[in-house]
C-alpha cells in the first residue's frame, strides 16, 4: 500500500440516502468501499442535495451527541487510519456583523474543537466568516477571523491538533493569516475546486496555490469542477474526470511534488451515496496511479 492511501478518505458531506444514513452506516460503508481516511462534517442537520427537500448527510453535533454515543463514535473510527473533522459551513459565520451570531459562530467552532480533543481527532479545520453586507469593512472581517484563528490554535497547541481555514479569497490574503498566527499548528485547508472557481481559476492557479503554500497545508479537499462563469453549488464537488476544466494528474503531481503527505478528502456528490463512493473510488485510483509514477 501506498503511503498516500492512508491519508484518502471520503467526507460524509457526501453520503446521501433514503433512509437517510446514520454516522455509523457511514463509517461502515466508507471502509467497506476500501478508504483508510474520513471525515466527519460536524453537524446533524444540513444536506447539499434534495428529492426535492433536503436530505441530511449522515451526522453528528457535539449538542446531540451524548457521552455514550461519543464513547461508541470514538471506538468505530479506529478502523480508519485518518480522520478529521470539519466545522460546518451551514449558518455559522465567525465573521458575522451581527455580534450575537458572531458569538454562536465562535461558540459551536470552539465546541467542535473540545469535540475532537475528546474523540482523539488529530485534525480540524473551519470556515472562515465573511460579511453578510457588501459594506463592511473587509479590515473588520480579516481582525475577526484571525481572532478566533489564533483562539483556536492556542486550544490546539495545547491539545495536539493541527488546525486551519478552508482557503477563501487569494494567495496574498491566505499567506497573511499564516503569518499573523504565526504557529506549526495552524494552516491551510486547500480546497482546489473552490480555489480555482474565484477570478477566473484553472490547472495553472491550482499549480500556484499548491506552490504557495508547500509545507503549510493540514489538509486538501478534493474534487473537480465544470468552471468558474456561473453558481458555485453547480459547478463544483465533481468527479476527477467530469468535465476538462481542471487536470486533476497534473494537480496531485504537483501535491507529490512538493511532499505533501496529510489528509486527502474527497468532497465529490454523487445522486445517492454509493454512486458517490464510485467516483470517489476512481478518484483514489487516480491518485494512486500517479504515487506510483516514478
Amino acid at each position: 500500500m501506498s503511503s498516500i492511501e492512508a491519508k484518502i478518505g471520503v467526507s460524509t458531506i457526501v453520503l446521501y440516502e433514503r433512509p437517510e444514513w446514520d454516522m455509523m452506516k457511514a463509517i461502515e460503508e466508507v471502509s467497506k468501499a476500501g478508504f483508510k481516511g474520513f471525515e466527519i462534517h460536524l453537524d446533524d442537520f444540513h444536506g447539499c442535495i434534495g428529492d426535492p427537500w433536503m436530505i441530511r448527510f449522515p451526522g453528528v453535533w457535539p449538542r446531540t451527541c451524548s457521552a455514550s454515543f461519543r464513547r461508541e463514535l470514538k471506538d468505530a473510527l479506529k478502523v480508519f487510519e485518518t480522520v478529521t473533522l470539519h466545522g460546518t459551513c451551514f449558518e455559522v459565520n465567525i465573521a458575522a456583523e451581527n455580534p450575537g451570531l458572531r458569538e454562536e459562530g465562535v461558540r459551536q467552532y470552539v465546541e467542535a474543537l473540545e469535540f475532537a480533543a475528546e474523540l482523539g481527532i488529530p485534525t480540524v479545520t473551519f470556515h472562515m466568516g465573511g460579511p453578510a453586507h457588501i459594506l463592511c469593512d473587509p479590515e473588520k472581517v480579516y481582525a475577526r477571523n484571525l481572532e478566533f484563528a489564533k483562539r483556536a490554535t492556542a486550544f490546539a497547541e495545547k491539545h495536539g491538533l493541527s488546525i486551519g481555514y478552508e482557503n477563501g479569497g487569494s494567495i496574498d490574503l491566505f499567506k497573511r493569516y499564516i503569518k499573523d498566527v504565526n504557529s506549526p499548528a495552524f494552516g491551510l485547508l486547500w480546497d482546489i475546486g473552490h480555489a480555482t472557481m474565484h477570478k477566473g481559476g484553472n490547472t495553472g492557479v491550482a499549480l500556484r496555490w499548491a506552490e504557495a503554500f508547500r509545507g503549510q497545508m493540514v489538509e486538501i479537499h478534493a474534487h473537480n469542477v465544470l468552471g468558474w462563469t456561473a453558481n458555485m453549488s453547480i459547478l463544483d464537488h465533481h468527479g476527477f474526470e467530469e468535465g476538462t476544466f481542471l487536470d486533476m494528474r497534473a494537480i496531485f503531481r504537483k501535491v507529490k511534488q512538493i511532499g505533501y503527505d496529510r489528509p486527502i478528502i474527497f468532497e465529490i456528490l454523487g445522486p445517492r451515496a454509493h454512486p458517490a463512493l464510485d467516483k470517489c473510488k476512481r478518484a483514489k485510483e487516480i491518485i494512486l496511479d500517479v504515487w506510483d509514477e516514478a
